[in-house]
């Protein structure tokens, strides 16, 4: 099989199937969304997933700041604490609200966070399913990565790729096509 070769730059090494560019379009999308959701994570595990900076190991006296670390910060703790026993508890009383509270927000959070990946994974497979259909319908739909243009294999004319709107539709698709066999 010959390959088709770009109208505008009358080349056929950077000339591309449309199924082709949609797998390149694909690909770049899933790894940005696995970049976002890396950096949403943070760079290092939660608590019993492994071990980074600050992380104690339960029970054993030791953590990655040295042996008994922990132990010394309760020690400076309780010497630090005054000998108002009532303003100690409100102190407690706070700081338990406050981390009930935070841990609310975070679970909030969270849930949103699955939400809109759920969402984004459903437009994303809605979205494959339209481009295998558009690729079944329109096999002779080619693309130039140099000239970014989406052309006809065999014809004349080219559509600048800036010029489709994404995701692609089938309408959209047949409109094109439409509009590169017209005379």
């Amino acid at each position: 099989m010959q390959q088709a070769v770009c109208p505008r730059c009358g080349s056929s090494a950077d000339v591309r199937t449309i199924g082709e560019l949609f797998d390149m379009m694909n690909s770049a999308r899933d790894n940005a969304m696995q970049a976002r959701q890396s950096r949403q994570q943070g760079p290092y595990p939660g608590p019993g997933q492994g071990s980074g900076p600050g992380y104690t190991f339960a029970g054993t006296g030791y953590s990655d700041y040295g042996q008994n670390d922990q132990y010394q910060h309760r020690q400076q703790y309780e010497n630090a604490r005054g000998g108002d026993f009532g303003q100690d508890i409100a102190n407690d009383v706070m700081g338990s609200a406050l981390g009930f509270l935070g841990k609310a927000i975070g679970r909030r959070m969270q849930q949103a966070m699955e939400t809109r990946m759920t969402q984004a994974q459903q437009h994303s497979e809605q979205s494959r399913a339209e481009q295998a259909a558009i690729v079944e319908r329109h096999p002779d739909l080619r693309s130039c990565l140099r000239d970014k243009v989406v052309f006809l294999e065999g014809g004349s004319r080219v559509v600048p790729v800036s010029e489709i709107r994404s995701p692609v539709t089938m309408a959209q698709a047949d409109a094109l096509v439409d509009r590169l066999r017209a005379p």
